[in-house]
């Protein structure tokens, strides 16, 4: 059996000492713990996640200096 993806309502489960440690490990494998969420997230899952987060930031910050520099440009 495969250890979920992510692990719901942490605060009033059996699981809730992992908002004290941040984290744990459940059926074999880590898991992080997100506050904001209440959830224990599989770690492989969870920095998939901030991978495609930072991804997706370097390209908005990209378009947003292109823009700039092609506003700078017609001013001088």
């Amino acid at each position: 059996m495969k250890a979920p993806e992510e692990i719901h309502s942490i605060s009033h489960s059996q699981l809730s000492v992992a908002r004290h440690f941040g984290g744990c490990k459940y059926m074999g494998a880590s898991y992080h713990y997100d506050a904001s969420r209440d959830v224990l997230v599989r770690m492989d899952v969870w920095l998939a996640r901030i991978k495609e987060e930072s991804a997706a930031g370097k390209a908005a910050r990209d378009a947003e200096r292109a823009k700039w520099e092609a506003l700078q440009a017609k001013l001088f």
